[in-house]
């Protein structure tokens, strides 16, 4: 098995340490690596895993006259500075006060620059601050993250920047973008995810995951650190085989998989941030590994690498 498969394969295995409580499917790894471009036969939504942090409770924020506005929710993280403290939701005003959690090893914040936490302002894509969120993986899985849920379009871009400091070893997989739905018993299922996996020359490069179907997608597209990179996804929820899932690199599309089923309950989440068990930095200054996120945006439009939406 090579290194990205195996990392697809631990991806859909390491929240086992988080919940006991958890719904898991095939391993990924089963299916391979797959072309770029796809079209999949709907299937009966399979398995996934448990989420870390059990019921799904995070809020929507409509901006600029609501479903009048192609912009369903947008943040620049420029409100403010609340931590969120390790197994307790912290606020990140925009997200709501139950729409960003952390777990064991892992730690988030809005200003880079906040009391006791790091001494020098992070990076910004814009305006003055990011989200920066935190995990150190020595002690195994960690996460922090940010999520939306319940009235998430039926169809949308989800787009955000990113910048990580230093190139990493990510031999079990780097979440940064991720869908889930929540099920009766506290857990989720797991649906997509766009996670960060070393490739064979020890580049790093996004990679979709189908939980579904148990399916792996290479983007085979190097991103580099020390600078920001655009991340975009077209997700069109279907509960028959007219679904489809596009990731965007830098304006790029490098994966598209189209006439899938999707999930289409209400309750249906996205998730930003960190979310790993094995991620190392070749540089550990600040101590963590740290994810500046910055202008996260979910549209019923393309978001351009400018930040103007498509006409």
């Amino acid at each position: 098995m090579d290194l990205r498969r195996s990392a697809a394969a631990a991806m859909a295995a390491l929240a086992c340490a988080c919940d006991p409580a958890m719904l898991v499917g095939q391993d990924p790894s089963d299916a391979g690596a797959v072309d770029a471009t796809v079209d999949g036969a709907p299937e009966d939504a399979g398995g996934g895993a448990a989420d870390e942090t059990g019921a799904d409770t995070g809020v929507i924020v409509v901006v600029d006259g609501g479903d009048a506005s192609p912009i369903f929710f947008t943040t620049s993280f420029e409100d403010g500075y609340v931590a969120a403290t390790v197994g307790a939701a912290g606020d990140f005003t925009d997200f709501g006060p139950n729409g960003c959690y952390a777990g064991p090893g892992g730690a988030g914040l809005i200003n880079p620059s906040g009391p006791g936490y790091m001494p020098d302002p992070g990076p910004a894509h814009t305006g003055n601050y990011s989200g920066a969120f935190t995990i150190n993986t020595v002690a195994g899985t960690a996460w922090a993250r940010c999520f939306l849920n319940n009235g998430v379009p039926q169809t949308a871009y989800y787009s955000a920047w990113f910048y990580i400091l230093s190139n990493v070893t990510s031999s079990t997989g780097w979440s940064l973008l991720h869908w889930q739905r929540p099920l009766g018993d506290g857990g989720a299922a797991y649906l997509w995810d766009v996670s960060l996996v070393n490739e064979p020359d020890g580049t790093i490069s996004p990679v979709v995951i189908d939980y579904v179907r148990n399916n792996f997608y290479d983007g085979a597209q190097a991103i580099d650190a020390g600078g920001w990179f655009h991340l975009e996804v077209y997700l069109q929820r279907s509960d028959a085989d007219a679904g489809a899932f596009t990731m965007y690199l830098n304006d790029a599309p490098l994966v598209q998989v189209n006439n899938v089923s999707t999930d289409t309950s209400s309750s249906f989440g996205f998730h930003i941030g960190n979310y790993a068990q094995a991620v190392t930095s070749v540089s550990m200054n600040p101590p963590g590994l740290v994810l500046y996120v910055d202008d996260v945006t979910v549209a019923t439009q393309y978001v351009q690498n400018d930040g103007g939406l498509s006409p």
